[in-house]
């Protein structure tokens, strides 16, 4: 029972912009014609509405990424990301839609799309599509281990 705008779950990790105002998550939902291949998104929050016992809206979500739903390539199942250190930026993990060639699109009859893991980047402003910068069967990307800082 839930909109088509409406995630089931938020998952880890969450990250604060820059400025401190808008707190990124990712927005899970595996239900209808996700339940083979989740529909996740970089959503933003502004943090003035969480806590202010109003219910959220679509309107209330800023989605840095717009991933289509279903078992195809262009829905992108994201597990993991993290935001450049400007905050304009963010690399995640996710499903594949480039061929381990670089270029040639995931064919959707190809199990690939609904189990590899590459790594990709876009802007957090929302202005640019997911880009897939790792294609390489014999490393598939795995979620990060944070290195402590000296």
């Amino acid at each position: 029972n839930r909109a088509d705008w409406q995630y089931t779950s938020v998952l880890p990790p969450l990250r604060f912009s820059p400025d401190g105002g808008e707190v990124l998550f990712l927005g899970f939902a595996a239900c209808g014609d996700n339940k083979e291949k989740p529909w996740t998104n970089l959503v933003g929050l502004a943090l003035d509405r969480i806590g202010s016992g109003h219910a959220l809206s679509a309107s209330d979500l800023r989605q840095v990424t717009d991933h289509p739903t279903g078992r195809i390539p262009a829905c992108i199942t994201m597990t993991s990301f993290d935001l450049s250190p400007s905050g304009d930026f963010v690399v995640f993990l996710g499903t594949p839609v480039v061929e381990s060639d670089g270029k040639t699109p995931v064919k959707a009859t190809d199990q690939r799309h609904m189990t590899g893991s590459e790594v990709f980047v876009t802007r957090t402003d929302g202005t640019s599509l997911s880009t897939q910068i790792t294609s390489s069967l014999p490393m598939i990307a795995t979620q990060a281990i944070p290195v402590p800082a000296p």
